[in-house]
């Protein structure tokens, strides 16, 4: 997980959002022809960057999709700008083993989250019908186990 306002203090020295959209005011507007791979960046190296787009799909906007623009140093992100967004917490990776799949979903469930929530479409509509009738196949197989062999 990533603070991206902690990312842009460090990487431009602004603590506010920066778009890429041309439709948003001027002083939140971010120039990003530097990352383009077709530019060639001047003696500064190109740092890596937190960036906010127009929502253009439903996916992107059930999400609230976020990006980062990486810079050219080939550094692991944890390890630039010297550790400081591991040690300030602003950067922090999460490990979910396979063995709490059941246990994430029950809570994602119990917040009121399914799968259509994150992929609203037929994709995400499959998934979701695919993990109710495997919890309705699992249900019942507590009560008819000679019925699911």
């Amino acid at each position: 997980m990533l603070e991206p306002e902690a990312l842009k203090q460090m990487s431009l020295d602004r603590y506010a959002k920066v778009f890429l959209d041309d439709s948003i005011p001027e002083r939140a507007l971010f120039d990003s022809q530097s990352w383009h791979p077709a530019y060639v960046p001047n003696q500064d190296s190109v740092t890596t960057v937190a960036v906010a787009t127009p929502f253009t799909n439903p996916r992107m906007a059930a999400q609230r999709s976020a990006f980062t623009l990486m810079g050219d140093s080939f550094v692991p992100f944890e390890n630039q700008f010297e550790g400081k967004l591991l040690a300030e917490q602003a950067l922090v990776k999460l490990i979910l083993s396979p063995g709490l799949f059941d246990e994430a979903n029950e809570y994602l469930s119990a917040a009121g989250l399914s799968a259509f929530s994150f992929f609203p479409d037929l994709h995400g509509i499959g998934l979701k019908h695919q993990l109710e009738t495997e919890s309705s196949k699992s249900f019942a197989r507590k009560f008819h186990p000679e019925k699911f062999h």
